[in-house]
């Protein structure tokens, strides 16, 4: 009988995918993108998982244009995930890492189109990013009281200066859902605002307490994860902990070691490593 594409590693389709992530969360990138391969292979049964499986490795080594590189090659040789709201959303969680909010509302309004209600799931996100009014807008349609709609909230009122609030607010759906189904976490959240107001002891507890996550099939994930240990870096210094955030901010320099040259986070990681050492 002839060997499927797809199915030489043996252990099924679900203990192969497993198998790649937990390589993967491990920080062994380069075996899993060898392991992840062979699920693009035409006739695959998994074959789309191959192309976001290589996309999120890619992004976790620090290489964002090869990554984007392989969600652009899943839509050319599966045109058909234009369609598919999955697709979409996965690709608007991806842009969110660089940081800037256009990409991210093209890919939205695409989903919109598609799935108004699967779209209202990125106004977390694109408030986030400063996209106050549009994200305002997709936010109506989110339930009442939920996580989403609890997120999106706390987080437009950090924006929008109620920073004790917000945070708050923040920090009371984090302790109750620190993760929701594949948007990224209200934990992250959390962890990058405190962050960015300098509150560093909630930052450096936040980011502990998702590193401890297991969540290496969320897109949002490939970018959070670095751009989260050069944020625990910082804050652990700021805490008075040199050990940690020099422990910090090597492991993202290994994990970046083949990462493009020209990327900002690498920069600001070697930065603050060599403030560390000094």
């Amino acid at each position: 009988m002839a060997r499927r594409p797809g199915r030489g590693l043996g252990a099924g389709l679900l203990g192969q995918q497993d198998l790649v992530g937990a390589v993967g969360f491990t920080g062994r990138y380069e075996e899993a993108a060898a392991l992840a391969r062979g699920f693009t292979d035409p006739g695959s049964p998994i074959r789309r998982m191959g192309f976001y499986t290589l996309c999120a490795v890619e992004a976790y080594r620090g290489r964002r244009a090869a990554a984007l590189g392989w969600l652009d090659a899943l839509a050319r040789e599966l045109p058909e995930v234009r369609a598919d709201a999955l697709y979409l959303a996965a690709r608007a969680d991806f842009l969110l890492g660089d940081g800037d909010p256009a990409p991210v509302l093209a890919a939205v309004a695409e989903l919109e189109a598609l799935d108004p209600r699967a779209a209202a799931e990125h106004a977390p996100g694109l408030a986030w990013l400063g996209a106050d009014s549009r994200a305002a807008e997709l936010a109506r349609r989110l339930r009442p009281g939920s996580v989403l709609a609890r997120t999106h909230e706390a987080i437009a009122a950090v924006r929008a200066g109620a920073v004790d609030r917000g945070l708050s607010a923040l920090r009371a759906v984090a302790d109750r859902a620190p993760v929701c189904a594949w948007r990224p976490s209200p934990l992250w959240y959390l962890a990058e605002l405190a962050a960015s107001e300098g509150r560093h002891a909630e930052a450096r507890a936040a980011l502990e307490r998702l590193q401890g996550l297991y969540l290496p099939r969320m897109m949002w994930r490939t970018w959070a994860h670095p751009r989260g240990l050069l944020l625990l870096a910082r804050s652990r210094a700021a805490l008075g902990d040199l050990p940690g955030a020099r422990a910090a901010a090597a492991r993202l320099l290994e994990e970046w070691r083949e990462a493009d040259p020209s990327a900002p986070l690498l920069a600001a990681a070697r930065e603050t490593a060599s403030a560390l050492a000094g």
